[in-house]
Formats: structure tokens, C-alpha cells, sequence
């Protein structure tokens, strides 16, 4: 298994995504450390916040307030690593 880690702000431990939606569209863009994107739809970034120990309370209200308003940033404090069972989705970096 290989274990994904994304930059994490080691004096504070947190991990900040910021979460764009354009009008429109089905989809949420989440602009991780490092310069890394990823394109998911609601499930999927419901999921990308659950693995890695985020309050969903708090993810639910970012989420619809980026659905309507196509903007907001989560920071996730003392986010966990994510373990990845396929190795073939390990990202070149």
C-alpha cells in the first residue's frame, strides 16, 4: 500500500483546500498545497474530506455555501494520512 501525504503546515498541523465551483457546472475543484488540483463531484469531495478526518458538519454548510456562492476555503486541522489501496493512482511528484 502506498501512502499519499500532502503538504501539511507543520507549525499549525492543518491541511487548507480551497474549493471553487464555476456556474453551471456538476462538479467541485479543490486547490491542494503543492499546486495540485483535483476535479470531483459532491460525492466524491465528501469523500476526500471524510478519509481524511475533517468535521462533515462543517464540510456539509462549506460545501452548499461553495455550491451557491462558487467559493470557500476548508482547512482541515490534524488532517490524517491517506492510505491508497491501488498503487496505480499513486501520483508522480
Amino acid at each position: 500500500m502506498a501512502e499519499l501525504k500532502l503538504p501539511v503546515a507543520e507549525e499549525f498541523h492543518s491541511l487548507l483546500v480551497k474549493v471553487t465551483r464555476q456556474p453551471f457546472e456538476e462538479w467541485f475543484k479543490l486547490d491542494l498545497p503543492g499546486g495540485h488540483t483535483e476535479e470531483l463531484d459532491p460525492e466524491e469531495t465528501r469523500e476526500f474530506f471524510r478519509v481524511r478526518g475533517a468535521d462533515m458538519d462543517m464540510v456539509e454548510k462549506a460545501l452548499d455555501h461553495c455550491w451557491n456562492l462558487y467559493h470557500v476555503n476548508i482547512e482541515i486541522m490534524k488532517p490524517k494520512s491517506v492510505v491508497l489501496t491501488d498503487p496505480r493512482t499513486e501520483p508522480n511528484i
